[in-house]
C-alpha cells in the first residue's frame, strides 16, 4: 500500500500531467489537430489513477482501523486471520490490479519500479 501510495501513484500522475500539458499545447500550436487519441488515452489513465487511489483508500480502511471499532479484534486468531484472508488479501489484490493496469501505460521513465517485463527478460 505504501509503495503504491508514494511511488505509483505519484509516477502515474505525473505521466497524466505530462499528456494533459501535451494535448494543450498541441492545442495551442495547431488549433484543429485531431488529438482524439491522446485525450482518449488520457481519459484512460485518469480512470487507472482514480482506481488505484480508490483501491488503497478501501485497503486502507481495512488496515487502518480503531481497535475498538474493530469487530474481530476481540477474536481468536483464526477468525482474526480469515478477516485478512476474506477482507484485506482481497483489497490488496485490488491496489495491485490497479497499478498493474498503470505500468503498462506509464512511460518506462518516470515509472520507479523494476517493471515485470524487466524482471523478466533482461534487456
Amino acid at each position: 500500500m505504501t509503495i503504491a501510495k508514494t511511488f505509483i501513484l505519484p509516477a502515474a500522475i505525473e505521466y497524466q500531467t505530462a499528456i494533459a500539458n501535451s494535448i494543450v499545447q498541441t492545442k495551442a500550436a495547431i488549433g484543429g489537430a485531431n488529438l482524439s487519441a491522446q485525450e482518449g488515452l488520457l481519459r484512460d489513465l485518469c480512470a487507472k489513477i482514480s482506481h488505484l487511489h480508490n483501491s488503497i483508500e478501501v485497503l486502507e480502511s481495512l488496515t487502518n482501523h480503531d481497535e475498538k471499532e474493530d469487530a474481530h479484534a476481540d477474536s481468536d486468531p483464526t477468525t482474526h486471520a480469515r478477516y485478512y484472508e476474506q477482507r484485506v488479501i482481497p483489497g490488496m489484490n485490488e491496489v495491485r490490479n490497479a497499478a498493474d493496469e498503470l505500468e503498462v501505460l506509464v512511460d518506462d521513465a518516470l515509472w520507479p519500479l523494476p517493471k515485470y517485463r524487466e524482471m523478466l527478460y533482461i534487456y
